[in-house]
């Protein structure tokens, strides 16, 4: 049940370039330790993009001067592993940076910020009642 969300300045791409990013960024969320390479996987991972008017995002107190990206990971608390957490911030990087035609270096990957947010067991509901990770489990080894 993880969920992406991605905040980008306004017409930073189009909506290919949107519909793309979000089948890359859910992909590489994909890989973690609890859905990865489960068919059912991909029906229960939503991707948000919400576009940021122009001149709303500062950094250092001035109008950005290049897009700066930030990306918030929901996800069931002990559904990722340190190594996995780690793979999945460089993977995204990546990907937001490949969309935008820049090179993947220390510079450009600082514009771009991941937040991984665990939700305490017990405090994730869908569906009209609450899940935990397994019952998420559950529900993916179910044939």
């Amino acid at each position: 049940m993880p969920i992406i969300d991605l905040l980008i300045s306004e017409a930073q791409f189009d909506q290919s370039q949107q519909d793309k990013l979000a089948k890359q960024l859910t992909q590489t969320l994909l890989e973690c330790d609890v859905t990865s390479n489960n068919p059912k996987a991909p029906a229960i991972n939503w991707c948000y993009i919400h576009e940021q008017p122009s001149g709303t995002v500062y950094v250092a107190g001035e109008p950005e001067h290049k897009p700066h990206y930030r990306v918030a990971i929901t996800i069931m608390q002990g559904a990722m592993s340190e190594p996995v957490k780690q793979q999945v911030v460089h993977d995204m990087t990546k990907v937001i940076l490949l969309a935008e035609g820049t090179p993947f270096n220390p510079m450009n990957a600082a514009r771009v910020w991941i937040t991984i947010h665990e939700v305490l067991e017990g405090n994730w509901g869908a569906a009209g009642q609450v899940y935990r990770l397994n019952d998420l489990m559950n529900y993916l080894s179910k044939d």
